[in-house]
């Protein structure tokens, strides 16, 4: 379960700091709350309105946190705090006045991976404005509200290269991007694979589906958990699988490893190199597949043998297969009710595991050709 760090001198505490508070808490399990001290106080407004030991108690009090921790800086930060902090918290949160791109702990996060979020909470009251040392502004207009828009984003070749970790460039841009609009991530592995990718998929998406949506959340609510296993049954599983090893047995690959089927909960990937291959015979066999066109003879032969099923080529060296209708298009059951879904994928052309929801009626569909294409499209969209 994932730690959402937050800071404040919450001196006194008010409802703008709870809102603060509550909306940090959203994106992760745990909360830990670092308050600023006495002396950090003084070094700020000199003098404190309220002792940090009474601060803390107060805070330590609310049901959203789970643990307040007192600043050991000796500067206005919160840096060797953060440095120093255990657990190592997932994010570190700044409320709505405050700007990620400048606040002086953003060199600590990045060194120790930790994920930096702002926007929590409008700035509706203010220590200075309660006890009478700056007069409250006089706001023309509300701040606005996340538009009634998603974004869906596959996950390999669009948010992260192939089987890559997400980069903390990508990770700040999606939090920027889900103040404006709602955010999800949809992709065919399994859970465990796109959390090793993208960290904490749950908290730092709306909408998380693995599986093309067979495995569901929205946030920590499970949706959906639904297996291939229980809707083709096991004889005609174990017949498909022991037809699709017999094939790849008789197939000519330059180099073979390990793992040439992987049951999935929703799927079977089907790897003609086998998953256990290193990344640069990942390379390679993706080279050569463009030219022998393994792959694609591959999944021509089985869809004409199983025609209830769906033969998808994904990533470099794979194709999933899974029953028709349990493309990507699955996940779309679940998001309802919003004015536009953008998809974005670089698998879209046919055959490509991305085609089906591209072409959707539901979705406008986005083609990228890579992380930094992504970027670019939802820029200019958003």
């Amino acid at each position: 379960m994932s730690w959402v760090c937050v800071s404040g001198y919450f001196d006194p505490f008010h409802v703008g700091h709870l809102e603060y508070l509550q909306k940090a808490k959203e994106i992760g399990g745990k909360l830990v709350v670092i308050v600023n001290s006495d002396a950090q106080a003084v070094l700020k407004k000199g003098k404190f309105f309220m002792p940090a030991a009474e601060r803390c108690k107060i805070i330590a009090a609310l049901k959203c946190v789970d643990m307040v921790v007192e600043s050991i800086d000796k500067d206005r930060t919160v840096c060797e705090t953060l440095r120093t902090m255990e657990p190592k918290p997932e994010f570190f949160c700044n409320g709505g006045d405050q700007n990620n791109n400048t606040i002086p702990e953003g060199s600590v996060c990045q060194e120790r991976g930790i994920e930096l979020r702002d926007g929590f909470g409008n700035k509706i009251q203010s220590s200075s404005w309660l006890t009478g040392r700056a007069a409250r502004p006089v706001f023309s207009e509300q701040p606005t509200e996340r538009r009634n828009i998603l974004a869906l984003f596959d996950v390999d070749g669009t948010l992260t290269p192939s089987r890559e970790k997400i980069t903390m460039e990508m990770k700040q841009f999606l939090a920027t991007l889900r103040t404006k609009v709602v955010t999800a991530t949809v992709g065919g592995s399994d859970f465990a694979k796109q959390k090793e990718q993208l960290g904490d998929p749950q908290a730092q998406f709306d909408y998380a589906f693995a599986e093309n949506g067979l495995t569901a959340f929205k946030g920590h609510e499970s949706l959906n958990d639904t297996a291939m296993k229980d809707h083709l049954g096991e004889e005609r599983l174990r017949a498909l699988i022991n037809d699709l090893l017999s094939y790849l047995a008789a197939t000519n690959v330059p180099v073979k490893r390990g793992t040439f089927i992987e049951y999935r909960n929703g799927m079977l990937n089907v790897s003609p190199i086998g998953r256990a291959c290193s990344r640069e015979e990942r390379n390679d066999f993706e080279t050569w597949d463009k030219q022998s066109k393994c792959r694609e003879t591959m999944v021509a032969h089985f869809r004409d043998k199983y025609p209830d099923l769906q033969f998808s080529i994904g990533g470099q060296i794979s194709f999933d297969v899974f029953p028709k209708g349990w493309d990507k298009t699955y996940c779309l059951q679940f998001l309802e009710g919003f004015d536009e879904i953008h998809f974005f994928g670089d698998k879209t052309y046919v055959g490509g595991n991305d085609h089906e929801i591209y072409e959707d009626d539901r979705v406008i569909g986005h083609t990228v050709t890579s992380p930094e294409v992504t970027l670019e499209i939802c820029n200019k969209l958003w």
